[in-house]
């Protein structure tokens, strides 16, 4: 995941599966060597032990036309998995994350 850009990208929904300790958040980036539009992907985090957030739904939502995910920070082995919003933030510690481009 450290080759992407998520400045500008658009946040669509947030899945949590507290049985198989999964999180998956479903986006649309900008892969600028592809096209100049957003490209819908879901990133999955596996093996999570715990999730924090604090998020402003009507700012999210507001701001969807631009985008409303300001950068993010890839985990490492001390740090979690952090999604910078418009207008909140999310840290997911995680064993493991993957992105996926949707068709």
């Amino acid at each position: 995941m450290e080759a992407i850009e998520l400045h500008d990208a658009l946040l669509k929904k947030i899945e949590i599966d507290i049985m198989s300790s999964t999180v998956v958040i479903y986006i649309e980036y900008y892969h600028y060597a592809i096209n100049n539009s957003r490209i819908p992907a879901r990133i999955t985090l596996s093996g999570v032990s715990s999730i924090t957030g604090l998020l402003n739904l009507h700012s999210i939502n507001k701001n969807s036309w631009a985008g409303n995910i300001n950068y993010f920070a890839q985990a490492s082995s001390d740090s979690p998995f952090y999604l910078y919003l418009v207008e909140g933030c999310i840290a997911i510690c995680a064993e493991s994350v993957d992105l996926v481009q949707e068709k």
